[in-house]
């Protein structure tokens, strides 16, 4: 009898322990999200976390990490106030805007809108930003700054790609842009982390519907990706759809299945939607998203069989 409860505790114990490990985890992985929403070390508070679980309490009261900038820009009253990232988005815009010579009511109101609608603002609690805009008008030299500040969004590739997407749309005047400006943006679009394939994708777009071609991109699209492709070698194919993936054209199957697997989580209908974006972006984002998988499903034939 006393060996059949000795066993019993042990197997109650051990039961106790494997749950007290699994509790423990579970708090450990939810303190890593909580903290890195709130731009903190997710590892670190994620390591607490799982030693002492009630720490993650600490991490409810924990206010989110503030960006930082450059004590040369920090000490000048044009950011001084309000959210650094949106002082460093207006500078920024401000620098595109200004590349041709003049700021335009059509370019503020794309600027304006924009940030309105991601940043969740008023139009009124926008005005404190002027001095920002401003700042990046007269202030092209501070162009890097402006980048690192944004890289450094907590949200960096969905609010990158975005970015991205009112740069090209500041920039882009009557249905053309300069080569000046087509310079500058891709030049900051690259410096943002995208890929030349990416911004061309963006261009494409954003060209096509201003010219009053609202299908530009579509037949674009289709044309160079969604079919004529008699005549051409597996070779020529495969480069091209690999390129649309932003992968080198000896990508191998797994290097293709995660570049597909995160473009695809990046443009998802769904998800563009649920943050909010402006309904300009969420079209584009629904046709790259398109143009991502058709390249993908031609991939899995020319490669994976």
């Amino acid at each position: 009898m006393q060996i059949i409860e000795a066993f019993l505790t042990l197997i109650f114990t051990l039961i106790s322990g494997i749950l007290s490990i699994g509790f423990r985890l579970i708090v450990a992985v939810a303190a890593g999200v909580i903290a890195a929403f709130k731009g903190r070390n997710a590892f670190f508070w994620g390591l607490i976390t799982l030693i002492f679980p009630w720490s993650i309490l600490i991490l409810f009261f924990l206010p989110a990490k503030q960006h930082r900038i450059k004590t040369y820009l920090s000490e000048k009253p044009e950011f001084k106030q309000g959210n650094v990232v949106v002082g460093a988005l207006m500078a920024l815009t401000a620098t595109v805007a200004k590349a041709d010579g003049q700021v335009t009511k059509e370019e503020v109101h794309i600027i304006r809108q924009f940030v309105t609608q991601n940043f969740r603002i008023t139009g009124a609690e926008l005005n404190q930003y002027e001095g920002a805009f401003n700042y990046g008008k007269d202030h092209p030299e501070d162009l890097d700054e402006y980048i690192r500040i944004l890289r450094s969004y907590h949200h960096q590739r969905d609010f990158i790609m975005s970015i991205s997407y009112l740069l090209v749309m500041v920039a882009v005047k009557n249905g053309a842009i300069s080569e000046k400006e087509d310079q500058l943006v891709s030049r900051i679009t690259f410096d943002l982390g995208l890929s030349p394939y990416e911004y061309e994708s963006i261009k494409r777009y954003i060209v096509g519907r201003m010219s009053g071609g609202g299908s530009t991109y579509s037949r674009a699209g289709s044309s160079t990706y969604n079919g004529y492709n008699q005549g051409m070698s597996k070779d020529v194919l495969v480069e091209k759809y690999t390129k649309v993936l932003g992968l080198p054209k000896n990508a191998d199957e797994g290097m293709i299945k995660k570049a597909y697997r995160k473009m695809a989580k990046e443009y998802h209908p769904d998800k563009v939607m649920s943050e909010g974006m402006p309904d300009e972006y969420i079209e584009y984002a629904n046709k790259r998203f398109s143009e991502i998988s058709h390249a993908y499903e031609q991939l899995k034939t020319l490669v994976f069989e």
